[in-house]
């Protein structure tokens, strides 16, 4: 009889304690899951391309994230500048994949306020992956980036280049990014002076009414047009902020070519 008990107690306690194991095992997926899951089960969102998030007095801007699956690799390009005063030139940086962990991480180019970091040995079949800055590899405060197997963007190949031309591509995806801007406004205002029109029509009809109108009527209809005229003002002056904004940007593209043909001299020398 004492065995029986003993026996039954020895296996409560073996089960006590597989269930405290489990029970442990289980609030750690539960509490660390809303990094990797989110709730709908999608997959997690991907920073967007061209996000400037400032984190230990740094403004990060994540410029690029390319993937070339043969390659097994990704590269990814920062804007970072500097306003600290901590004296900490290198950072840490470090990727990790949901299921694989912690990946080979190799920092490609670092200057000028341009950063080129690799991860390389990429899973074949990865879904997510963490991309973490630090300022110290032993620090507990980190910047996170995200990207999933749809939202990456896929490459035919990742190449190697000189410093001159990793500050080269960099004005030029400069000046691509100011040419898109550009042709936003250009839209925009194209969209002003739509309304202008259309505003200008309705005027003309509104006036050629007023003939047949009451006087009440007419009141009625010179607050009208008095209101569209305001909108026409108001759309006018939207269109002289595009054509100003329009103006910035070209003198930015002009100066992003001027650094161009100083880098390519710089390269010839």
């Amino acid at each position: 009889m004492k065995k029986q008990l003993k026996r039954i107690h020895l296996g409560k306690s073996v089960f006590l304690e597989g269930f405290v194991v489990v029970y442990i095992v289980l609030l750690i997926a539960f509490f660390t899951s809303k990094e990797w899951f989110p709730k709908d089960g999608k997959l997690i969102q991907a920073t967007p391309i061209g996000t400037t998030t400032t984190f230990a007095d740094r403004d990060f801007t994540l410029k690029r994230w390319d993937y070339a699956p043969k390659q097994k690799m990704m590269e990814l390009e920062f804007q970072i500048l500097n306003h600290s005063t901590d004296g900490i030139e290198n950072l840490y940086y470090e990727a990790v994949d949901r299921k694989e962990g912690k990946l080979e991480v190799e920092k490609i180019y670092e200057a000028d306020n341009l950063t080129i970091i690799r991860i390389n040995n990429v899973p074949d079949k990865f879904k997510e992956i963490s991309f973490r800055i630090k300022l110290t590899q032993d620090a507990e405060e980190m910047l996170k980036y995200f990207t999933n197997k749809k939202a990456v963007n896929h490459v035919e190949e990742i190449k190697d280049h000189s410093e001159q031309q990793y500050l080269i591509n960099r004005e030029e995806m400069d000046i691509a990014e100011c040419e898109a801007k550009i042709e936003e406004n250009r839209n925009a205002i194209a969209e002003q002076e739509t309304k202008i029109n259309n505003a200008n029509e309705r005027i003309n009809s509104l006036l050629g009414a007023k003939k047949y109108q009451t006087e009440e009527e007419q009141l009625n209809t010179d607050i009208l047009i008095q209101q569209l005229e305001a909108d026409i003002v108001a759309y006018q002056e939207a269109i002289a902020d595009f054509d100003s904004e329009i103006t910035e940007y070209e003198a930015k593209i002009e100066e992003h070519n001027k650094k161009i043909e100083e880098y390519k001299q710089g390269e010839q020398e």
